[in-house]
């Protein structure tokens, strides 16, 4: 899912630049983690933000998955959010080369 704010707050009369949010997951990790882990609802799916700096350069922010699923105290979660780091190192990556 793609979310456009620069769209989005033109239509109320704002002048920002480019802000997109990517929403994305993969749907076999969801129907593994989210029955037996409900908590994590509200974490899924992941989040990558793009944004233009007033300079004109382009930054691409989101939240390493292990820290947000360590706060949820639960060693599985925790393990997930490790191996998911990797997952969005590669595609931020791979989208700012």
């Amino acid at each position: 899912t793609r979310v456009d704010h620069q769209n989005m707050l033109r239509m109320v009369g704002a002048n920002v630049r480019g802000a997109v949010t990517i929403e994305f997951g993969k749907p076999d990790m969801m129907r593994s983690s989210l029955p037996a882990h409900p908590e994590i609802g509200l974490e899924m799916p992941m989040r990558i933000y793009v944004w233009e700096r007033a300079d004109g350069r382009t930054v691409v922010s989101y939240h390493r998955p292990a820290a947000v699923f360590a706060a949820y105290g639960n060693p599985e979660l925790t393990a997930m959010g490790n191996m998911m780091d990797g997952m969005f190192e590669q595609i931020v990556g791979d989208a700012t080369r």
